[in-house]
């Protein structure tokens, strides 16, 4: 069996790579895909502003919740994507730094490949803001396979 595991944010991005990893599972075959999203509390509340359901929280508890309540909904259209196109994802988050959280989780559990979306958003953009994606794919053990724009 071919496992892939695709990492999710719920980005428009995200959602591309999903129906990328549906179109790829099917031609595959014999593929499980499992969905992960990370969550990170390490997030500044001020970048979560203007996100659904995530608006600046007083304490970490209320912080923790909003944070799952955004990975569930990220969890449910990542898994959309991939049941309408016929294939029956694993789905699960962890807590964690995305990128290292990624890569421990395709190495330690035997991932084939791993696959997300990128916002293309350049090399400037990419060094001031810091991109997962460029992350995993010079630190996992695994493949990795950026689906962009």
């Amino acid at each position: 069996m071919f496992k892939i595991l695709l990492a999710t944010d719920g980005s428009t991005y995200a959602l591309r790579a999903a129906g990328y990893t549906a179109k790829l599972a099917s031609k595959i075959g014999d593929a499980e895909v499992t969905i992960l999203n990370v969550k990170d509390l390490s997030i500044p509340a001020v970048g979560l502003m203007g996100e659904p359901g995530m608006e600046i929280l007083p304490d970490s508890a209320v912080m923790q919740e909003g944070i799952n309540n955004a990975s569930t909904v990220a969890l449910g259209n990542t898994r959309k994507v991939l049941e309408d196109a016929g294939i029956r994802p694993i789905v699960r988050a962890e807590w964690g730094k995305p990128a290292d959280t990624i890569c421990k989780v395709a190495k330690e559990d035997g991932f084939d490949l791993v696959i997300m979306g990128s916002s293309g958003m350049g090399q400037v953009s990419g060094i001031l803001l810091g991109s997962v994606s460029d992350r995993v794919t010079h630190r996992s053990a695994v493949p990795v396979l950026i689906v962009r724009h």
